[in-house]
């Protein structure tokens, strides 16, 4: 069995598929090592066990594995000692492709700062406190900052969740706006060379300068997260983004080849996006890249391509992991709150799981869902035949029509089961086997697969991304 982690700074970081390969058995004497997943080791009869938890909402999940079905834990790092706040007065006393922001801010009347929402852990809360020393600096008042939350197409946040990203005091403080794409005020400001229309929040069209926070993560099918998705289609008209979107589908319904995790170059979803910046007003972006538990290990900043461009190889560095072959079954954690806060985020990690199984192999993964499916329009999808799903969404896209035909298309060859708040029938409706508990899911996992199965354990199956060298 192997634990594959990337190492701490201040070394560098494994390079694709060089991960952390530890023994958990040497010798005949168990040993766990320290891992947050694995908590103890325990003999039944004639078998040895290997006991783990998974995040799930604010707690943790517990179930068992026998050893000699454990193939691997695929984990994300975590860093012990972190100084978060010189991470970032690093990057941004040393940008890449872009002025120093005391410059870039030079003789800007008006800045709009653009941070992300709930459901990405972005620590905006300790980042903006230094962009706004950074904004004294330069003689910008809070009178002259706004703060944008790029929802996309997100749902709207209670104020609580919006004070809990920012801090409290930074949202008591500064002028907040939540992005609305569906509200029809995105001032159009121009058309990429594949034909979307560039349509931004007012805020932002018409800011002098603006400063883009956030994080950077793998994206299912826009390659990475962060850098300009922030403002396209964070900060986006709904027909710009579904325009963008849809070209993640070939006119017969299938999904794109290089719309994947991890792939910019040949992306046609991700090239739109780059191509829209030429749109966006003069932006200054700082990346940051966390640990397993969210923490700032390491920061970019700069130009939004460039600079984000530097990330994802910090962020691919750290979260793709080579697996041999396919395994027979993944168990996954979504990484409890708020990365499974409700279906449409959870997805995410079954997609990674999906990477790691073969064909006709299991996944089971624990998710809470407690705001319950995160669109009024997914179920609607699966109500129809496969190919004529294929069919509407290329003719009538939506969002969450992609998400529902992703797993539609994952469901054809391993199947998934899913410990959730969710009722029962709503999970059903969808595809899935709801389960109770993991215990109670790896009982039918075994049910399903033979005797010699071999499992992967993803602790947090939002950020891991398996890749396999010899095929599923």
């Amino acid at each position: 069995m192997g634990i594959f982690m990337a190492s701490p700074h201040p070394n560098p970081p494994p390079r694709w598929g060089e991960g952390v390969s530890l023994s958990l058995f040497p010798s005949s004497i168990p040993v766990v090592p320290d891992h947050p997943c694995l908590t103890g080791v325990m003999r039944r009869a004639n078998f040895m066990f290997v006991e783990f938890a998974l995040s799930y909402g604010y707690r943790r999940l517990t179930a068992t594995l026998e050893d000699e079905h454990l193939e691997s834990v695929i984990s994300p790092p975590r860093f012990n000692r972190v100084n978060e706040e010189e991470t970032i007065v690093r990057a941004l006393t040393h940008p890449i492709a872009s002025r120093p922001l005391p410059d870039f801010l030079a003789g800007a009347h008006r800045v709009t700062v653009v941070i992300p929402d709930k459901t990405r852990k972005g620590r905006i809360a300790i980042v903006l406190p230094t962009i706004l020393r950074y904004l004294d600096d330069a003689g910008i008042g809070r009178d002259r900052v706004r703060v944008l939350f790029a929802n996309g197409s997100h749902a709207a946040q209670a104020e609580e969740e919006k004070a809990s990203v920012m801090g409290w005091h930074n949202y008591r403080s500064l002028t907040v706006c939540e992005h609305d794409a569906r509200d029809g005020t995105a001032v159009h400001c121009g058309t990429t060379k594949f034909g979307t229309p560039v349509a931004l929040h007012p805020w932002v069209a018409e800011a002098d300068r603006t400063i883009a926070l956030g994080p950077i993560v793998h994206h299912y099918f826009a390659g990475f997260g962060g850098g300009p998705k922030m403002l396209m289609p964070g900060a986006a008209g709904y027909e710009s983004i579904v325009t963008n979107h849809r070209r993640t589908l070939t006119p017969e319904g299938a999904f794109h080849p290089f719309c994947a995790d991890g792939i910019l170059e040949g992306n046609p979803v991700a090239e739109d996006i780059a191509d829209a910046v030429r749109f966006f007003p003069p932006t200054f972006y700082v990346g940051t890249v966390h640990d397993s538990v969210g923490r700032i290990v390491d920061a970019v900043a700069g130009d939004i391509l460039k600079a984000h461009r530097a990330g994802t190889e910090k962020v691919a560095a750290l979260y793709e992991v080579a697996l041999k072959d396919g395994a027979d079954l993944a168990v996954a954690g979504a990484g409890g709150y708020p990365k499974d806060i409700n279906f449409i985020q959870s997805h995410k990690a079954i997609h990674h799981a999906s990477l790691a199984v073969r064909d006709g192999g299991v996944i089971l993964a624990a998710a809470e869902c407690r705001d319950g499916i995160g669109s009024t329009t997914l179920l609607t999808w699966f109500g129809m035949p496969l190919e004529e799903m294929k069919s509407k969404l290329f003719e009538e896209y939506t969002l969450h029509g992609h998400t529902a035909l992703s797993l539609r298309m994952k469901e054809r060859r391993v199947a998934i089961l899913l410990v959730s708040s969710l009722p029962g029938e709503v999970v059903k409706s969808m595809g899935m086997i709801p389960v109770g508990t993991v215990e109670e899911g790896m009982s039918v996992a075994r049910s399903i697969l033979k005797n010699t199965y071999k499992a992967v354990i993803l602790t947090d199956g939002s950020l891991s991304v398996p890749r396999l060298l010899h095929g599923g």
